[in-house]
């Protein structure tokens, strides 16, 4: 078995390893993502710088042509074309321009030679002539492979009427010189295309000069599709970053030329810009490996310091365990001020409090067996008293019969003989119901006592009690009223255990009502439950019994019940009986004005269920009143 030494030593140091690793990757994530982000950035940054240059340089040529076209030589109608060649040739050396030629207003442009041609469908031309400064995409010559761009802008009059366009042929190859001077890391390179892809600025000449187009290429060549799509996002004049593959993975940032169609692109490579990852790699390696060792070292410590106070609580709970508790904790790690200190604390808590518990449930044990025997004495005495009553009873009709039957004077005193008789019958009925409410006292201890629930009207099923105990409590000069707010109530109930619950209420109440009062009973439905209201003007309960009233063997202070006698149980089982049905029982009382018992039912329906109808036939309502009626007679 391994001891908690190692335990802690193997599983702090796997947290640790766990933790630099996790610290480590979160780390080099962290930072790659932090280089990346900074690239997003950076890459576009460039692209607008040398974007920005490009811009410069066609603005600035584009203003030493509107310059030239400014001359009054130059847009003076009536000087002679011989002398605007020779200024235009003196011009053209003067900016380093291949050529400088004037177009009249129809595009037509006099050569040198003398030969003419027309240039009115170049869209440099079409934008000039409407008062628009302008470059040209870059031109490729079929017959010399030379690429040139071409600036173009209007002459005006003095009337500032148009009446001409001055147009500067330019290398191209200057694009690629501008795009050339941007450096990014060791292989970063910078290119430039027009709207449609067309590579219009390149390190590779060869490219401009074949008019190498990706998105074109793309339909022929799907590998060119990375780098086609960044290509039509630069066509749309948007400034951002991408990714592609030709080769190596590749980052581009690209941003738009303002005021051309043309948009630059900056490349440089993944593995250059990651590369700078490497270092940050191998410096958390080198130190997530010596914070491991120092981490180990510091947990070895630790956990020695730890283990030695665990084993000397350990020592001490096996004397706890084997109940020693006069043995006391060490002074040494009472007196610490960490977890051990507190535990040692803990331990020295327990064993007074395991002292203190075993004295107090030694009391306890004493005074619970001398309640215990109290009640039972209570219920003996109970008992006692409600089984010595009606056998008094049926001892004195007994000797009486007999003595009528010796004397030979049955016949003459055969209505009091018939008298003992119902003397008798009346008070077996009391043996019964005192056995009964015992025997399902013993039921519901065990968990026997079930209710057999089928759906009932229960305004019928009260009304019923009702009318069949009413010549019972006219007899006693009480008087009872049934009423109800509805004629029909189906809900599930046991009927037969209802009626044994609402007979010993009515029982109840009768007991402690006296003559000329009433009973009522009132079954009011509540939509979701019903209530059952027994209500008399009795002699009332006082508030301190109320809330012990449905305990068992609880009984009214003899004193104000007077002649009510029971065991203390019918309550207890009314309760019980009602929980079963999902619902509850309540009371309320005022001495001298009487109670008010009110049921609670569920509303609900069960599943029809076929029952014997000789078990309902066995179901006698007038044994089940005797039964239930059998203390409240007069003898």
């Amino acid at each position: 078995m391994k001891s908690i030494k190692s335990k802690l030593v193997l599983y702090l140091g796997v947290l640790i390893v766990i933790i630099c690793i996790g610290l480590s990757v979160v780390s080099y994530i962290n930072s790659s993502n932090a280089l990346l982000s900074n690239l997003s950035k950076t890459l576009p940054s460039i692209a607008e710088q040398t974007a920005s240059s490009v811009q410069g340089r066609i603005e600035g040529k584009l203003n030493t042509l509107e310059s030239i076209a400014e001359r009054s030589e130059i847009k003076d109608i009536n000087n002679s074309w011989g002398n605007k060649m020779s200024i235009l040739s003196d011009e053209g050396k003067r900016i380093g321009s291949v050529r400088l030629e004037i177009v009249d207003k129809n595009g037509d442009i006099k050569k040198a030679d003398g030969k003419t041609s027309n240039v009115k469908e170049r869209s440099y031309f079409k934008n000039a002539i409407c008062g628009k400064s302008n470059v040209s995409d870059p031109l490729v010559n079929n017959t010399d492979k030379s690429v040139v761009v071409i600036y173009a802008v209007p002459i005006k009059d003095n009337d500032n009427q148009i009446i001409g366009v001055l147009i500067d042929t330019q290398d191209g190859n200057d694009l690629s010189e501008l795009t050339n001077r941007v450096k990014v890391g060791k292989t970063g390179y910078a290119f430039m295309i027009k709207k449609d892809g067309t590579n219009i600025a390149s390190t590779d000449k060869n490219k401009v000069i074949n008019m190498h187009n990706p998105v074109e290429e793309v339909k022929t060549n799907p590998s060119f599709r990375a780098i086609a799509d960044i290509e039509i996002k630069m066509g749309n004049g948007e400034t951002g970053m991408g990714e592609y593959f030709s080769g190596a993975d590749k980052y581009v940032g690209y941003a738009p030329v303002e005021g051309t169609e043309w948009s630059v692109g900056v490349i440089v490579l993944k593995s250059e810009i990651l590369s700078e990852l490497d270092t940050l790699k191998s410096w958390t390696v080198l130190v997530s490996v010596l914070f491991l060792l120092i981490g180990f070292l510091i947990i070895y410590i630790i956990s020695s310091n730890i283990v030695k106070g665990i084993k000397s609580a350990s020592k001490h709970l096996d004397l706890l365990a084997n109940g020693n508790l006069y043995k006391e904790v060490s002074i040494k790690y009472l007196k610490q001020k960490d977890e051990i200190g507190a535990m040692t604390s803990s331990m020295k808590a327990m064993q007074q409090s395991l002292e203190n518990m075993i004295k107090k449930i030694e009391e306890d044990s004493a005074k619970k067996i001398k309640e215990t025997l109290k009640i039972q004495d209570e219920i003996f005495a109970n008992v006692s008293h409600e089984l010595k009553t009606p056998l008094n009873v049926i001892f004195s009709a007994n000797q009486l019969t007999e003595l009528y039957v010796k004397n030979s004077l049955i016949e003459d005193d055969k209505e009091k003989i018939l008298k003992n008789i119902n003397i008798i019958k009346q008070n077996c009925y009391r043996f019964m119901k005192l056995i009964n409410n015992i025997v399902d006292i013993s039921k519901m201890n065990s968990g026997f006592f079930k209710v057999n629930l089928s759906n009932e009207n229960i305004v019928d099923v009260t009304e019923e009690i009702v009318q069949s105990i009413s010549q019972y409590i006219n007899a006693k000069h009480i008087n009872i009223i049934f009423d109800t707010n509805t004629e029909e109530k189906i809900i599930a109930c046991d009927p037969e255990k209802i009626e044994r619950v609402i007979l010993n209420l009515i029982s109840n109440a009768i007991k402690f009502t006296n003559t000329d009062g009433s009973i009522f009973v009132n079954v009011i439905d509540k939509g979701d439950t019903v209530e059952i209201y027994v209500k008399d003007t009795g002699i009332g309960i006082e508030e301190k019994h109320l809330k012990n009233i449905f305990e068992r063997f609880e009984q009214v202070d003899k004193s104000i019940s007077r002649n009510a006698e029971g065991s203390g149980i019918g309550l207890s089982l009314v309760k019980s009986i009602v929980n079963m049905h999902g619902g509850k029982i309540s009371v309320e009382s005022e001495v001298g004005k009487g109670s008010i018992f009110k049921i609670e039912l569920p509303v609900k329906i069960v599943e029809e269920i076929e029952v014997c109808e000789q078990t309902k036939a066995c179901n006698n309502k007038i044994e089940m009143i005797n039964v239930e009626f059998s203390d409240i007679y007069s003898i």
